[in-house]
């Protein structure tokens, strides 16, 4: 049967018909629907950056599917989370970090903990919970100094330092505002 996704209005551009045509052949691949739900969203966000369409919500349509349908795979929860915090989800993006959390403490899966913090410190940022934040990055930082993943280490050791710059502004307005 497959998975139903999102069609979306393409202009009938040389690039408009090599996306539907790349969408069509990811649709006919003999794999499993939880595979062809990862390959068409995994699609879709590559397209994303390129095309600031709305490739985004197509590339949630199928993962949703899979969610619906049951689907128990950290994996899935957390990207499903990455793509609702990218289109300003927020309520949503924060329930599937958590659901992944409790999804991948089971498994256990070291790396999919620790990117479920890093998207539960996004959302802490931008509800203005720095000291939350500052918390979930330094627990994703532990897990990926364990597995040696530097490029996310690094990464996470810049939100820090920007982070720590944003708690040192607003401790420094409030400080004004109480002189005042």
């Amino acid at each position: 049967m497959g998975i139903a996704h999102y069609q979306l209005p393409l202009r009938k551009t040389e690039k408009g018909f090599l996306i539907e045509e790349e969408i069509k052949k990811i649709k006919l691949e003999p794999v499993s629907e939880e595979v062809q739900a990862l390959l068409l969203a995994d699609y879709y966000l590559e397209q994303q950056d390129e095309l600031k369409s709305g490739f985004l919500l197509a590339a949630s349509f199928p993962l949703e599917k899979l969610v619906q349908q049951g689907d128990l795979t950290s994996f899935v929860h957390r990207l499903l989370g990455d793509i609702y915090l990218r289109l300003g989800r927020l309520q949503e993006a924060q329930e599937k970090y958590e659901k992944t959390l409790s999804l991948a403490e089971s498994e256990p899966n070291w790396e999919e903990i620790a990117k479920a913090q890093s998207g539960l410190a996004h959302v802490a940022v931008i509800n203005g919970n720095f000291s939350e934040a500052k918390e979930l990055l330094l627990e994703a930082k532990k897990v990926f100094l364990l597995s040696k993943n530097d490029s996310q280490v690094n990464l996470i050791q810049g939100w820090l330092v920007k982070l720590e710059e944003k708690m040192n502004n607003k401790k420094g307005k409030n400080q004004k505002n109480v002189a005042k």
